[in-house]
């Protein structure tokens, strides 16, 4: 961590040192013919480690409440792998083989009760899946009938308990229980040998919003004087914090694009000029190419230094 850290800050610096600058569809296709004169609008440089993206959390997560359901705890063993970024990979490709062999199962089992299918799926029994020989699924009736459509929340998390940072998952299942077998078949089937541990509680009454909402205050949002370690791995492996199945989200009107990207910009051009008072110095492609020029050396001299120790 005391490798990372630098680098992250240095990036958070250049997020905040810099904009983005969009021009209106229409004035930029008129603009680059010569017809009128460009306009530009700036916004901040905003990421997810900022106080903005926990608004963006909030709205969307808004309405999601699970009655009850399945907490699955997915962990990893640091010590198979040779760094932390093939470990959440593997992790997250781990993870996507349990959602897709959940969503198998409810496709088979109400197909089944539909009788659309004469017999359960042939499961292969690996070593330590004895218990799945006399169950015909892996849902636990007997706590619930499953719905048809898997909804679940999915929260990356990376753990200092013991100062390594190992990640793990928390997958939260709504309106499903697991048997012996479905617990077995995850185990033994799916997460094994990328971890020989996986913790299943059962949960009532959880507000999405709010569990999501913890972590993103707890281990995601930094500022300016304390940076959590659990941020920088976030930035280093470029995962996401958390996702979750497509119904869950807050279905957003897709707006029609009405501004063209230009670049990110310093907010003083060359170091001198700000840019709000010096818009119409970006309809100069030399000036620009400066600005970049000088821009680049800026932050690759401020690596190299971060390099050097």
């Amino acid at each position: 961590m005391k490798v990372i850290e630098p680098f992250f800050k240095a990036y958070l610096e250049y997020a905040d040192s810099h904009v983005l600058v969009f021009q209106p569809m229409l004035s930029f296709l008129f603009s680059s013919f010569g017809l009128e004169k460009p306009s530009y609008r700036v916004i901040p440089f905003t990421t997810r480690f900022h106080e903005s993206y926990k608004r963006k959390v909030y709205a969307q997560l808004k309405k999601v409440f699970f009655e009850h359901g399945t907490h699955l705890i997915l962990t990893t063993d640091l010590d198979s792998y040779p760094d932390i970024i093939s470990a959440v990979i593997e992790l997250r490709r781990r993870a996507s083989k349990v959602i897709a062999f959940l969503r198998r199962e409810l496709r088979y089992f109400h197909d089944y009760c539909a009788c659309k299918r004469l017999k359960p799926p042939r499961r292969h029994l690996w070593k330590g899946l004895k218990e799945c020989k006399c169950c015909r699924w892996v849902f636990d009736l007997e706590r619930g009938f499953p719905p048809k459509e898997l909804r679940y929340i999915c929260v990356l998390e990376f753990s200092f308990k013991r100062g390594v940072g190992s990640p793990h998952l928390h997958i939260l299942l709504d309106r499903i229980y697991l048997n012996r077998c479905g617990i077995a078949y995850i185990r033994w089937g799916i997460m094994y040998p990328h971890s020989y541990q996986m913790k299943v509680v059962r949960f009532r009454g959880l507000k999405a919003r709010s569990y999501v909402m913890k972590y993103v205050k707890k281990q995601l949002i930094v500022s300016k004087d304390s940076v959590s370690h659990s941020a920088c791995l976030y930035w280093l492996t470029g995962r996401r914090l958390f996702s979750t199945s497509r119904d869950l989200i807050s279905s957003q009107e897709k707006k029609e694009k009405r501004y063209h990207f230009l670049g990110i910009y310093p907010k003083l051009l060359r170091g001198v000029y700000p840019i709000e008072e010096n818009l119409d110095r970006l309809d100069d492609f030399d000036f620009r190419e400066e600005v970049r020029f000088h821009d680049e050396w800026i932050w690759s001299s401020c690596i190299r230094k971060l390099k050097a120790g």
